[in-house]
Order: C-alpha cells, then structure tokens, then sequence
C-alpha cells in the first residue's frame, strides 16, 4: 500500500493518511500547476456535499466537474458510502434555496452532515 508511507495528513480530518483503509483521492491544488493534495475521500466528499461548497479545502480553486466525477468514482471502487458529490455538484444553486420543497440536495446534504458529525465525534475533535 504505496500511502502507507506518506507523512501528510488530510487536511481535513488532521489524521495521519498513511492509517487509511484504502488509497487516498488526489486532488490538485490548481489546474495550472501540478501540486496536489491527498484526501480522505469519504471525509472530502462529506463535507463538499455537506457545505455545498465546490471549492479545494486548500487551494480555494472551483472544483469542476470532473473533479467531482473522479471523486464518485472513487467512493465507488473503494466501496466508501454513496457516490452522489457529481449530483449535489450539478445541483449546487439548491443550496441557495433550503426551503424549496424540489431540493435535489437537501437529503444527501443531512446524510454527509451526519457523517461528518459522526466522525468529529469518534475521533474527539469539535466539529463547531
């Protein structure tokens, strides 16, 4: 397992990469440049869905489509919970419109919050 020798943490969970189960998502920090980071990638897609926030934890940059695309695949080969980043991504102006009674995100957007108190809480971080 070629992450088992990496030193990072992801930098959303601040835990050691090289403990996780399977490999890491790698996610560049900018299209220009070829410097990327690694991530937890059911972490990385909780908190996307969660936030609606379509943006690098890091960099700030837009993810793009693609980005997201890559991501589901990866939860999927990985069996890492469901794969629905592309489908909140493609729905990311319902957000704006909580209340709508035709959300297309409302229900995932509960599920990753969940997961990701589910975590903080596991791991004894304060998720507020």
């Amino acid at each position: 397992f070629w992450w088992r020798r990496l030193t990072d943490c992801d930098p959303i969970s601040l835990e050691p990469l090289r403990r996780l189960r399977v490999e890491p998502f790698e996610l560049a920090a900018s299209e220009e440049t070829s410097h990327s980071y690694f991530f937890d990638a059911r972490l990385l897609a909780s908190y996307l869905v969660s936030s609606g926030s379509f943006a690098h934890p890091i960099s700030r940059r837009e993810l793009t489509r693609d980005d997201c695309v890559r991501l589901d695949a990866h939860l999927r080969k990985h069996r890492l919970g469901k794969a629905c980043v592309e489908h909140a991504w493609e729905n990311k102006e319902d957000y704006k419109r909580q209340n709508a009674a035709t959300s297309q995100v409302r229900d995932i957007q509960a599920e990753a919050t969940e997961l990701l108190r589910a975590f903080y809480a596991a791991s004894g971080h304060d998720s507020g």
